[in-house]
């Protein structure tokens, strides 16, 4: 990963992407809750997997910041 990044804790998350030729920084809040639903769908041949959902920032406010080429 490099210096790239995303990290957060459910009310404020941070990206940096960091290419040659382009540099990406974000950074958003959230301006609800996130929202958690109790919903895990299980499957394979014997629901060895899992996939569960989970939207972090259903509303929120951000900012990006893009430099292409210095």
């Amino acid at each position: 990963m490099g210096k790239n990044y995303f990290k957060g804790d459910l009310h404020h998350y941070e990206i940096g992407i960091f290419g040659e030729k382009i540099q990406v920084e974000v950074s958003f809040d959230n301006i609800t809750p996130a929202w958690r639903p109790n919903l895990t769908i299980y499957y394979g041949n014997h629901e060895e997997n899992n996939f569960s959902w989970l939207p972090a920032t259903p509303c929120g406010h951000a900012k990006v910041k893009i430099t292409a080429d210095g």
